[in-house]
């Protein structure tokens, strides 16, 4: 734990009397938690294999599950402790921040696929949401005391990390290694 992860969760521990706001990053944190991200993933999967095809639809589900594996085998290995008093219930260690991690390589993913779209307006909206979203589940964490801003950055960077390697690899070892084929 850093410094500023005490300033920042005294911070927004401070700052925690507004309905509005509690509401929406309450809805930006419930998403990601296992059960409706599940759900939200296999739909977005099923949309992806509809547009894209197969292979695309494997490697728009393997970013987001290698982000949450990641992040629970630094969850395991580092064991940090929560905040104190959140607001709402977390199950498990703090670092890093598994809806952190998650929500960035769904939206990351997203935008790799979103590559392909011509329109500039189109695609400079869906820039904006994809990166907006992931900060706005981050910061949702810290709101509601459940993470330190420490467990959302590298929580951020697990996520992205997972995105690189569903890209460049997950493809590769699922065809090349075990002879799968995906028409």
């Amino acid at each position: 734990m850093f410094p500023i992860d005490h300033t920042i969760n005294i911070l927004f521990s401070n700052n925690v009397d507004n309905p509005v706001t509690t509401g929406a990053f309450y809805a930006a944190s419930w998403l990601f938690d296992p059960v409706p991200f599940t759900i939200l993933l296999i739909l977005s999967v099923f949309v992806v294999y509809k547009r894209l095809g197969k292979k695309e639809s494997v490697m728009f589900a393997a970013a987001p599950i290698l982000a949450f594996v990641l992040a629970w085998v630094l969850k395991i290995s580092f064991d940090v402790a929560r905040p104190v008093h959140p607001l709402i219930y977390a199950f498990g260690p703090s670092f890093p921040s598994g809806h952190a991690a998650v929500s960035t390589a769904y939206f990351l993913s997203i935008l790799h696929f979103n590559r392909w779209t011509h329109n500039k307006w189109r695609r400079t909206v869906h820039y904006v949401f994809c990166i907006v979203c992931p900060l706005f589940v981050g910061i949702s964490r810290l709101y509601f005391g459940v993470h330190w801003l420490s467990d959302v950055l590298v929580g951020y960077v697990v996520g992205a990390i997972a995105v690189y390697i569903s890209i460049h690899y997950v493809i590769k070892i699922i065809v090349n290694e075990y002879d799968i084929i995906i028409y």
